[in-house]
């Protein structure tokens, strides 16, 4: 089986910072990780917000037209979504049959179930991030972090926010 998504500890690192920051601790939040389709490296992470992004303490939404101006951006830029993450409060993860069918799906998506509304560190990534990879006709796998992920230490990225 082959790797569905590089990234490095730096990004990962400000990926659960961000999370965290935006969930504050009693709500929902989530991220994107964007790169080239060619080498599946992440370039970006997207954090939605405003417009279009409503955050709970048991759910997030993110509209049709956030979506479209993430779509808008990775036509620009030349990347796809190649994996994201949310948060749920508890302190391990695990995949609702809500985000089954309501976060983003894609075959080979990589989708990581955050526990504890984002406080959490890469060490935990195994034992307690939920990992599901995105199936065709909407179906998913359970997996795991290093099966699907490999680290790629110093690789750039850049964190950004939609709209901004």
């Amino acid at each position: 089986m082959s790797t569905l998504l590089r990234i490095s500890r730096s990004a990962v690192a400000a990926t659960i910072y961000e999370v965290a920051k935006v969930s504050d601790c009693w709500r929902e939040a989530a991220a994107f990780w964007l790169g080239p389709s060619e080498t599946l490296a992440t370039q970006t992470i997207i954090i939605p917000q405003g417009r279009g992004v409503v955050l709970r303490p048991l759910s997030l939404q993110i509209s049709e037209e956030w979506m479209n101006l993430l779509g808008e951006f990775c036509d620009q830029t030349g990347q796809v979504v190649l994996g994201g993450v949310h948060c749920h409060p508890e302190d391990w993860s695990s995949y609702s049959e809500i985000d089954a069918d309501g976060f983003f799906h894609a075959p080979d998506f990589v989708s990581v179930v955050l526990p504890n509304y984002g406080k959490t560190e890469l060490a935990e990534a195994d034992e307690r991030w939920g990992v599901y990879i995105g199936l065709p006709w909407g179906h998913w796998r359970r997996s795991h972090w290093q099966r699907e992920v490999a680290i790629a230490d110093d690789a750039p990225f850049e964190v950004r926010t939609l709209p901004e």
